[in-house]
């Protein structure tokens, strides 16, 4: 099943076909994702802890290895030649004194404005909810008032499926965790720092 955001003709420029990955210790972070983006488009991608987000924005940045044409950057294979000027920032940006703090989810999409993403889409356990819709959504389409309220909608519906599936055993209830997490946050920052 090919997902476009826009089925035009025109080559995408991010091009995922049918990506799985599965992470070192066992744990299956993308399954199955198809997406195509167009030149010009930005897609909001909204989904909680471990959905799988920022493992898509590793691989597009050829920071994971993944087989051959499994994704493409303006026609060209991630991970064997990352087109120039991409780039994934990942816990490392926190370092920085400026954006150390908590920002408010709302706070933020307003800094970035109705206007910034083109299309919206929901991920959760690896996979596509909602394939990207264009934003704002259509007349007639299942709405919400505001960028905000549909990812506080899919995030709650999230918490629910989780919630449901720790109760019939589906999965591992989750909690924080008292060994091997770092107690001061330049060490935590450094276990996870992926710019080296």
């Amino acid at each position: 099943m090919a997902s476009s955001v826009e089925s035009d003709g025109v080559s995408p420029t991010v091009a995922i076909n049918h990506l799985s990955f599965t992470h070192q210790n066992g744990t299956k972070a993308l399954v199955d994702v198809v997406l195509d983006v167009k030149a010009g488009s930005r897609v909001l991608i909204i989904g909680s802890n471990g959905a799988g987000k920022s493992t898509l924005l590793q691989i597009c940045a050829g920071k994971r290895m993944i087989p051959a044409s499994s994704v493409s950057l303006l026609s060209q294979d991630v991970f064997r030649k990352t087109p120039p000027g991409v780039t994934f920032l990942g816990t490392e940006w926190a370092m920085n004194p400026h954006v150390r703090g908590d920002i408010l989810v709302s706070a933020f999409l307003d800094s970035v404005g109705e206007e910034f993403p083109t299309h919206v889409a929901h991920m959760r356990d690896g996979t596509f909810v909602q394939q990207p819709v264009p934003w704002p959504v259509a007349p007639g389409m299942a709405t919400h008032a505001s960028l905000y309220n549909l990812a506080l909608n899919w995030l709650k519906e999230d918490r629910e499926v989780r919630i449901q599936e720790e109760k019939i055993g589906q999965r591992t209830k989750r909690g924080a965790r008292r060994d091997e997490v770092p107690t001061d946050s330049e060490t935590f920052y450094k276990k996870y720092d992926y710019s080296h």
